[in-house]
């Protein structure tokens, strides 16, 4: 589901209100589901080091499921990334506290499943009227959201 809304929904989203909104991502790898999916969560923020973190997801959902550990080295390599600095900040688990502080941010959150997506206005500095969207839906269930918080 997180595949689909990564690369229909969200596409979509930004085509059409590019500089209207801001996409934020957390991470929230479930583990019981996809057991490598935390260790793509950790490899993509060391992709990011190197500007290609939304690439790598990008990457790793076009060739889902993993089946090793060491399929994110591939993902790095069709990235085109430093491998040196990548296998270093993988095989060190840099990122690690930031996937755990997403978890529990998540959680706090009240979302136990993914993806959920919040959508809320945001004027001068506060969040005015939040809408949640959980599962994958069709781009058009998510525009109609934004048009109605934008007030088009």
């Amino acid at each position: 589901y997180c595949r689909m809304l990564t690369f229909d929904a969200k596409q979509t989203i930004q085509e059409i209100y590019a500089d209207q909104i801001r996409w934020v991502f957390l991470d929230y790898p479930l583990e019981q589901v996809h057991p490598l999916a935390r260790g793509i969560h950790e490899a993509a923020y060391c992709a990011g080091e190197q500007g290609s973190h939304f690439e790598f997801i990008q990457t790793a959902f076009a060739e889902a499921p993993a089946e090793s550990p060491d399929d994110v080295f591939r993902y790095a390599e069709a990235l085109a990334l430093g491998l040196d600095a990548f296998t270093e900040c993988v095989n060190e688990g840099r990122y690690s506290g930031q996937i755990d502080a997403s978890i529990a941010l998540v959680e706090q959150m009240g979302f136990g499943a993914t993806p959920a997506v919040i959508f809320a206005r945001y004027d001068a500095g506060e969040y005015g009227e939040r809408l949640t969207v959980l599962g994958a839906q069709p781009a058009e269930a998510f525009t109609q959201i934004i048009d109605q918080l934008l007030g088009d």
